[in-house]
């Protein structure tokens, strides 16, 4: 098979991973998707923002706001000002039939459009070109991609209406372009669309802001001239920003006033209400949480991740590549301060969610050090090992229950898992054609299972030899994951409730 071939069908495997499944529970009445979904209905069925009719409709959900007697989200409108064109095409479909969308048919709609489409074009069409300006093997190059696309949070926030992995999107395409740019392959214009990228995530997810000032003084690192290159990143961001503070006006009166200060219920009150969006003081305890706690840990959850370290250390070893690596190094150095700073643990989530965004840029890093460990047998099979344990846990995670409660200490082993083996499997591509329960997902696994070959052969050497290392990255993460299962401590009396909860509003599309 040509490479171009193999490019294209890892391409589709990928895309056929992201949308096989569409874990929908109406039971959870999920409080980060369902005000977005009401807020684009508001805006197509009645020219406005506020989501008063979608909480009389279908109900009342936990990240709301109250300002002037009307509900709206609490979080930023980006991803719901997205999702209008969609909705609109499904309402006039449905109009057709002389019928109204249902709930869960909207919710499809909104996930594949605002959600999966960004991150599967951001995917296939940005990773790689990305990846081509450091690493030179494409082998190398195929298992980050692979690696990032299936093995990360981008998997689970690229299919659920939840801004995470948009906003991810957004940044990520503004450092693609600011790249390119800085290499001469794109003109001009590329700071001002990076520019407008970069504005578009922080309409879309506030956390971005973080980004933001860092992408600027990279672009002003690496544009010639400066002056010119500053003044068309602003430019680029600048309608979006007067968006948000348009909408900030319009919906909670004030242009810095955020839905974070009018929360509805009183525990989101009170934890927006410390410190900053949020934040208090950093904590020690709270950082090793977010990286190593088995229910929610960056690291615990995602462990290749682990290669960015070294990535980093081959990225300043450039002159050329210094700006990029002090970019990474700062944004990793915001959100690790940030996620140590937060005052609340971040509710149902698989992973540090809030840390999605900075993932695009650890891409690079984690491209380097799959390069660098090619042709080293022992190094390699440890790097694909942790990518392959990665990608186990998250498409598991990804196509079963892709809301881990806090309740559950460990729930890949104590939730996901138990969840497929006791034959609870959502609506999915398999279901479309007859299959039921655990065997429904059983093609979406066999190519998860393909990509994961594909990581494990890409080292380099011999056909033999780079069988040798594949069977050592299997036999690598296949340790790591016994080690994950035998670690994992008995079902608590509320897990054990919350499992037997979940159980009972499991309601699959027929």
């Amino acid at each position: 098979m040509t490479s171009r071939r193999v490019d294209i069908a890892i391409a589709c495997a990928l895309a056929l991973v992201t949308v096989y499944a569409f874990p929908y529970f109406a039971g959870i009445q999920s409080a980060n998707e369902l005000p977005r979904l009401y807020q684009t209905m508001a805006v197509v069925d009645r020219g406005a923002l506020d989501v008063d009719q979608g909480v009389r409709r279908w109900g009342r959900t936990a990240d709301l706001s109250r300002y002037g007697g009307h509900d709206f989200p609490n979080k930023p409108p980006g991803m719901s000002l997205l999702g209008v064109p969609f909705y609109a095409a499904l309402k006039g479909g449905y109009a057709l039939a002389g019928a109204e969308p249902p709930l869960r048919a909207i919710m499809l709609a909104l996930r594949l459009g605002c959600a999966t489409l960004p991150a599967l074009l951001f995917l296939l069409l940005a990773v790689p070109r990305l990846l081509a300006a450091f690493v030179p093997s494409i082998e190398a190059r195929r298992a980050a991609l692979i690696a990032y696309g299936i093995g990360s949070m981008a998997l689970t926030y690229g299919k659920l209406l939840i801004a995470h992995q948009l906003a991810a999107t957004l940044v990520g395409t503004s450092y693609t372009l600011l790249v390119l740019r800085a290499r001469g392959e794109l003109g001009p214009r590329a700071l001002a669309h990076a520019g407008a990228a970069a504005g578009a995530a922080v309409l879309a997810d506030y956390q971005t802001g973080f980004l933001v000032p860092l992408l600027g003084i990279y672009a002003v690192a690496t544009a010639r001239p400066r002056l010119r290159g500053a003044l068309l990143f602003a430019v680029g961001g600048l309608p979006f920003a007067l968006a948000l503070a348009a909408y900030h006006r319009a919906c909670f009166g004030a242009v810095f006033s955020t839905g974070y200060d009018h929360a509805l219920t009183p525990h989101m009150a009170a934890a927006h209400a410390q410190g900053f969006l949020g934040m208090g003081a950093p904590k020690l305890s709270t950082l090793a949480r977010q990286l190593f706690s088995p229910r929610a840990g960056l690291l615990a959850l995602s462990p290749m991740w682990l290669l960015a370290l070294p990535g980093l250390a081959l990225l300043a070893r450039r002159r050329e590549w210094r700006p990029d690596a002090a970019l990474v190094i700062a944004a990793t150095a915001v959100y690790l301060w940030f996620a140590a700073s937060l005052v609340f643990r971040g509710g149902w989530t698989v992973g540090p969610r809030y840390m999605t965004a900075l993932l695009p840029l650890l891409v690079v890093p984690l491209g380097l050090a799959l390069e660098a460990a090619r042709g080293r047998g022992a190094l390699w099979a440890a790097a694909a090992g942790l990518a392959l344990v990665s990608i186990a846990t998250y498409a598991l995670a990804s196509a079963v229950f892709p809301h881990f409660p806090d309740a559950f200490a460990s729930p890949i082993f104590q939730l996901a898992w138990p969840l497929l083996r006791d034959g609870h499997a959502p609506y999915s591509l398999g279901t479309v054609v007859g299959l039921r329960g655990a065997v429904s997902l059983a093609p979406y696994a066999a190519v998860v299972a393909a990509l994961g070959a594909v990581v494990a052969v890409s080292g380099a050497g011999s056909r033999r030899r780079r069988a040798a290392t594949a069977l050592g990255a299997v036999l690598v993460a296949a340790v790591l994951l016994a080690a994950m299962f035998v670690t994992t401590p008995p079902l608590g009396r509320r897990a054990a409730k919350t499992y037997r909860w979940i159980e009972s509003i499991w309601q699959p599309w027929p």
